[in-house]
């Protein structure tokens, strides 16, 4: 498993853990990031906010908070 932060860019994973404060964890809820919930990384350049989408929104999220995001790769779906 890795964070959230980490992940190259065009790669598929499924959220496993939320960690951070509640502040945090509420406003990735907010936003649609929920534990089991799958996600694609459009960019990540190892700097600034990494760009996702998810449910077919794409959402910016700071560094700091995608630090705090847990997740796996998965196999993308083919019927995407």
């Amino acid at each position: 498993m890795s964070v959230l932060a980490e992940i190259k860019p065009r790669s598929q994973v499924l959220i496993n853990e939320i960690n951070g404060d509640s502040f945090s964890k509420r406003r990735l809820a907010q936003m649609g990031m929920r534990k089991n919930k799958t996600l694609v990384v459009l960019e990540n350049v190892g700097k600034g906010p990494i760009l996702v989408e998810i449910d077919h929104s794409k959402l910016v999220i700071g560094r700091k908070l995608a630090e705090k995001i847990i997740v796996r790769q998965v196999t993308p779906n083919k019927a995407r």
